[in-house]
C-alpha cells in the first residue's frame, strides 16, 4: 500500500513539473512572391516559459530551410511574440505556395 501512495505521490509531482508549450501559427495558409509571412507566437501560462530563447526555422513545402530566426520569448506569460519572412522572388515558380514553421527553445 505504501508504494503505490509513494508512485500516486511520484506521479503527481511529474506531472506538475511537466514544461509548458508554446505555440506559433501562420497568418495565411499561402502565399505570393513579395509576401511578408508574419508568424504569431504564444506560451501558456507557465512562468517557466518567460524569458526563452527560441529558434524559428521557415521550410518550404519539401521542408528545406528557408531562414531561420531567433529570439526570446516576453518576459509576461501568455503575450504574443512575432517574427516575418519576406517570400522571395522566384520562391512560389520553384516551391509552390507553402510554407511551415516550427518553434524550438533550447
Amino acid at each position: 500500500m505504501r508504494k503505490v501512495f509513494l508512485f500516486l505521490i511520484l506521479g503527481m509531482f511529474l506531472i506538475a513539473s511537466v514544461s509548458a508549450i508554446c505555440t506559433v501559427t501562420l497568418d495565411k495558409t499561402t502565399y505570393s512572391e513579395g509576401d511578408t509571412a508574419t508568424v504569431t507566437g504564444i506560451c501558456d501560462e507557465n512562468p517557466a516559459e518567460k524569458n526563452v530563447d527560441y529558434t524559428i526555422n521557415w521550410t518550404n513545402g519539401t521542408a528545406i530551410e528557408l531562414e531561420v530566426d531567433t529570439g526570446t520569448t516576453p518576459s509576461v506569460i501568455s503575450t504574443n511574440f512575432f517574427e516575418t519572412f519576406i517570400i522571395p522572388s522566384g520562391y512560389v515558380a520553384t516551391n509552390g505556395s507553402v510554407l511551415n514553421v516550427n518553434l524550438t527553445s533550447p
